[in-house]
Order: structure tokens, then sequence, then C-alpha cells
């Protein structure tokens, strides 16, 4: 911090108590009669100010623009609140406790400040001054406001929790070289080796594409230890296992044969592989989906793992019958396939329950959760099994948990050390990964082995197929045409391949009977999107271009939307990233993107729905080096059917985005 900003909070500090005996003073023309232009000013410096800390998360400006307004008048409680939001937001939270005090002291019923207050308590561990400052919430509570009572009262629990919580024992000690101002998570050791894998959003040569979000996609990472020294992480170079999309770790068997990985993204799903020798290094690579009923269409499971038996699947999942919005279930294997998952209810709460993760001998079930059993957001918990019953699930203790999320839980071993990730203050950003040694005794390792294949519980039928790219007039071979194939289901990114000279290219290993996205770029020709699902009787598919003519309108045929939004699905990041590559490689096509709806609803919605949702493809493509100079959006309501909006079927067909060549 610059000399003069400390000087100017050290006076600001030493202030309070003036303050406190001050009226609130608001920026009108009554207040300051003779500084019309300086007043001017100051709102226009607030509205920067609100401008850089809403819509960019840009802290630092704001500060510097409110400071301006805090020249002019240091008596507002709302400017002083908004400084000290901030600051809560650089997590410097000295200072923003001290601008809350004077907001308060301007404005007792504030209550954005007294919560602030609170909430900066709550993270710096304060319990008892936390504790106070919601009770003043509560009783200044106008009954409308955000928070409500019931979520104030649920914080209350997790200040009363930290205070009962002993602390979790030893020094809790930042694995740094492993981490990076990403976020990085999901530490797994390799059993009967000296490696480790996580996962990290951080950019790397992977980092093709960001999400919707504007963070890159996570991949999966792996380190030796040598000689009790962690080696610089290496990014898994093999396209299953990280492919253009989000992948992540969730758990290594106790044998060391196998990983389970998620794959997708808000739908995504849970999948397995096995590791090879390479280079004396193993890799994972020939990932599986882990079958119905594990993995569903109408569910999202997010992380699992096997006893260290292999018998039961434990794993948390988002589906029909859940407590809370995700719970931990568990699957027992029979003859051939799984049982229907049980949901642990004896763990589970109204709240979520994720990453599970078994100690070596399988008596101990690690999870993170947000119910008030926290001390503040994720904590890791555990619980002991005796005979078919777990006991009532702990809190691991204060140090290991902390007020932010600490969560993907994993141990050596012997059990005397604790991984998991935090997003805390004083890493190096985003998620970071811990180690700790846990207070509780550990319980002595058994000897684990798998004595069945995995391979032949999850057996997915794969074929070979092929394809030759046409032009659709003269029929002659397109060479170098870029092809993309996607699961539909989790918007995974299955192959990329380029056409031989020829017009060829051989697709291995697709899976057989599976909804799956196509889409085809060639310079000069038509983007292709199409929806197809290969079986084992067609050998060799023929797609025909046509050449690029203006007023040509393409379907986007897997671009979705949340519902009544104009937010982007995750899932609609392989559509969009194809109309990125026909934009690059046809440079001079400029192009109308349009919003189409069915008659559902009310006819002006409709038209201004449409109208945001071509705006949020047209935004995504500038994002991507899109010259906007090229792109148009406009909105046609349900002003353009492809069909009649008479059956749920025509309805369906009506409701599309679309691009329209306009020049080429």
């Amino acid at each position: 911090m610059q000399p003069k900003i400390i000087t100017f909070f050290l006076f600001l500090v030493l202030t309070i108590n003036s303050s406190a005996q001050s009226q609130n003073i608001d920026f009108t023309k009554d207040n300051f009669p003779d500084s019309v232009k300086a007043l001017k000013e100051a709102l226009r410096a607030i509205e920067i100010g609100d401008n850089y800390r809403s819509n960019y998360q840009n802290y630092d400006s704001a500060i510097l623009y409110y400071k301006i307004a805090n020249q002019l008048n240091s008596k507002n409680s709302i400017l002083n609140y908004k400084l000290g939001l901030s600051y809560f937001n650089l997590t410097d939270y000295p200072t923003s406790d001290s601008l809350m005090e004077v907001s308060v002291a301007l404005n007792s019923k504030y209550l954005p400040a007294i919560y602030l207050k609170a909430r900066s308590f709550h993270l710096q561990q304060k319990w008892i001054k936390a504790q106070t400052a919601y009770h003043e919430y509560v009783s200044k509570y106008d009954n409308y406001s955000s928070p409500t009572l019931d979520e104030i009262q649920f914080l209350l629990q997790q200040t009363e929790q930290g205070e009962l919580i002993e602390k979790s024992g030893k020094e809790i000690i930042n694995l740094g070289i492993l981490n990076s101002t990403a976020d990085d998570e999901n530490l797994n050791l390799l059993p009967n080796s000296n490696q480790l894998y996580f996962n990290s959003n951080r950019f790397s040569e992977n980092s093709i594409q960001k999400d919707i979000d504007g963070n890159y996609y996570q991949n999966i990472y792996y380190s030796i230890l040598d000689d009790d020294t962690l080696l610089k992480p290496s990014l898994v170079k093999h396209y299953k296992i990280n492919p253009e999309g989000n992948s992540s770790i969730c758990s290594i068997s106790k044998s060391g044969k196998t990983m389970v990985m998620f794959l997708g993204g808000f739908k995504g799903k849970l999948y397995y592989c096995r590791f090879n020798l390479e280079d004396s290094i193993k890799i994972p690579h020939s990932k599986t989906k882990l079958p119905s009923p594990i993995n569903t269409y109408l569910s999202s499971e997010v992380s699992g793992t096997f006893t260290p038996n292999g018998k039961e699947f434990y794993f948390s999942s988002k589906r029909k019958g859940t407590r809370g919005e995700y719970d931990i279930y568990y699957s027992t294997r029979k003859k051939k396939g799984w049982n229907k998952p049980v949901n642990l209810s004896s763990i589970n709460t109204p709240f979520n329950e994720i990453d599970p993760y078994f100690s070596t001998n399988g008596d101990t079930l690690f999870f993170a959760s947000d119910s008030p059993k926290s001390i503040g957001g994720y904590d890791i918990m555990y619980a002991t099994k005796k005979g078919n019953n777990w006991s009532t699930p702990k809190n691991l203790g204060v140090g290991i948990n902390s007020p932010f999320d600490d969560k993907s839980p994993s141990t050596s071993i012997d059990g005397t050390i604790i991984y998991f990730s935090s997003n805390r203050t004083g890493g190096k950003g985003g998620y970071d990964i811990y180690k700790a040694q846990p207070t509780f005794i550990a319980e002595k390792p058994k000897l684990i082995t798998e004595s069945e294949s995995l391979d032949e519980i999850f057996k997915l039928h794969l074929l070979n197929t092929s394809v030759i790219i046409k032009d659709q007039t003269s029929k002659e071979a397109l060479k170098a045409a870029d092809i993309s194939i996607f699961n539909i289901e989790n918007n995974t990114l299955l192959r990329k391949l380029k056409t031989d000279n020829n017009g060829f290219s051989k697709i291995e290993a697709i899976p057989k009977n599976t909804p799956l996205a196509i889409n085809i770029n060639c310079m000069g020709y038509e983007m292709l999107s199409r929806n197809i699902t290969v079986d084992s009787t067609k050998k060799e598919y023929i797609i025909e271009l046509n050449k690029i003519k203006v007023d040509q309108k393409i379907t986007l045929q897997n671009i979705f939307f949340d519902t009544n939004s104009s937010t982007l699905s995750p899932s609609s990041i392989g559509e969009l990233n194809a109309l990125v590559e026909f934009l690059s490689l046809n440079k001079n096509v400029e192009i109308e993107i349009g919003g189409h709806t069915d008659t559902s609803g009310n006819e002006k919605d409709n038209q201004k729905l449409s109208e945001k949702r071509a705006k949020a493809i047209a935004l995504f493509l500038e994002k991507n080096n899109i010259n906007t100079s090229r792109l148009t959006s406009k909105g046609y309501g349900a002003s353009v059917p492809l069909e009649s909006n008479d059956t749920e079927e025509g309805k369906a067909k009506n409701r599309r985005t679309e691009f329209k060549v306009i020049k080429n």
C-alpha cells in the first residue's frame, strides 16, 4: 500500500469515534450548495467505482475512484460501505472492518454494513465478535433485506461451531511448487510409486479455450517426489485424459491401478481409467465411462471413489431423491454391473456433501460438506464404519478447516498425513493444495488387491468407422477438413481430426449407440453441425459440403441456454468453438446471428429473449478474437417458424439459433 493511502486510513481510523457522533451526509445539492462542480465529480467517481467493482471486479480501481468522492464527503454511510466492500474483496479485512465501523456509526440501521462487518469477523475466526455483529443484524432486520434471518441463523451456527471445535493439530503446509494463481485441487498419491496427481485450471499448452466463466478448463497434472522434494508438475499429455473441456481427478484406487475422473460441464459424468508405464512414469489412459445406474442421463455426478476392496463405489450426485443439492450415494457390485445407488442418509444433510474418500483400510470415510457443522463454506468431515453402520460425522477441526472452502480430502497410505484444497487467504490464488497431520489416530493399512478386473464390469462397446468429406457439386474429395466429434451428453470432445488428400479420416474407438455431435469445417465451405448416432452396421460415412453462399442459413444444433435466460450453458462450448473455427478459417465471411423462439409465452418477452440470446453468442465470438465488424445479431422471436407451433415437436424445431452468411 502506498504511504499516502496508509496516512489516509490512519487518519480515518483515528477519527472513527468523532464520526460516530456525526450525522450521515448524502451527496446532494442541498448539502453542498457551494460545491456543485465538485459534487458532480464525486457522483461521477462513485458511478465509475461502482462499475469497476460490480462489473469488472477491479477493486483496486474502484477504491481509487471512491476515494475521490470521499475527499468531498467522508461522512456518507453508503460510500464508506462501498470502500469497505472493495477492501473486503481484496481480503484486507482490518481496513474493511474500520470502514464498516464508520458506515454503521453514520447509519446504525444500514444492514449491508452490519452484515459485512459480521462476515469479516467470521472469516478472521473472531467468533465472538462475529456472533455479536450477526445478532446486531437480527435485531435491526427490516423483513426484506438479504441475507434473510434464516441465512444469518445458519452463519451463527457456523460461528458457534468454530468456538466448540478443537484445533485440528499440527502445522498446515502449503505445497508451494504444485500451486499456481489458478485453482489447484484434488491431490491423490499414486500407491506403490513416488508419483501424485492433481488437477488445475492454470494456463497450459492444453488451454485452448476458456469456459463460460472466463476461466481455463481443468486439466490433470502429475508430479514426482524425489528424495522428499516435489518436482515441478507436468501436464498429462494424453487427449483421452485431457481432452478439450473439463477433466479432473476424483480418486485413485488403493491398488494404484485405477483412477476415477470427472469429464464434462454442468452435467458431467464419471469415468475410470488404467495406468500404463511410459518411460518409468505411470500415466493414465483409455478412459471408460462408469455405467448406469451410477451415471444417468438426468443426473449430475461430480466426484467418486471405490472402496479399497473395489466392491462398492461411493459418489456425489445431484439426482432425484437427494436431501440436499448434492448427496453421497453408494452402489454395490453384482455379478454383471452395479446395483441401484443408495442414498447414504446417515451422512447426508439438506445441504451439500461432496468429494468422498476412503482411508486405506476402508473404515473411515472423508468428505466435504457445507452443512451447519462447518465453520464456513465447505469443511472436511469424517465418519467411521463399524459393521454396517456409520458413526455421526465429525468436523476435522479448525486449522485444516477454515471459514473458507476446504475440500478434496485424501491421505497418505499410512493415514498420518491428510491432503486437501482450500481457497483461504494466504495462498497463491484460487484453491491451493495443503497438507497437515490430523490429531486423530490413523488406522493400520491393509494390503489391497483387485480380485477382478474393472474392465469386465465396465466394458463399453466401442467401434471403428471412417468418414469421407466431399464437395456437394463436384464430388471432389476435400482435404484438410477439420472434424470435431463430441459426446452430446457431457460435451466431451472425443476426437479432433483432419481429412487426408483423399478426404478420408479414420475414426477409432467411438462409443456405439451414443448420441454424438459432429462439426466439420473446411476453408471456403459451409460449417456443418449435425447430430449422429454411430452403429455397428455402417463402416463409412460420406458427408458432402456446399460452398459458402451469401444468405445461406445454418442452424447450430447444440447451442443451449438456461431456461428463460440468455446465459449460455457450458454444454454449448463445443459448437461455439466450431463457429469460431469457421470464422477463423474464412476471414472474409460476415454473419448475422439469429435467435428464434416458439409461440409459448408472451410475444414481447420472446422477442427480447431471442435478441439477448443472439447477442450472447456474438459476445462469445468477440471474446474469442472474431472482429465485431463481422458480426450482426438479431432476435426474431417466433416470427420465422420452421414448422407449425401446434405440436411439441414443431415447437422444439422452432426454438433454435442459426447464423446467416451476409458477406463472403
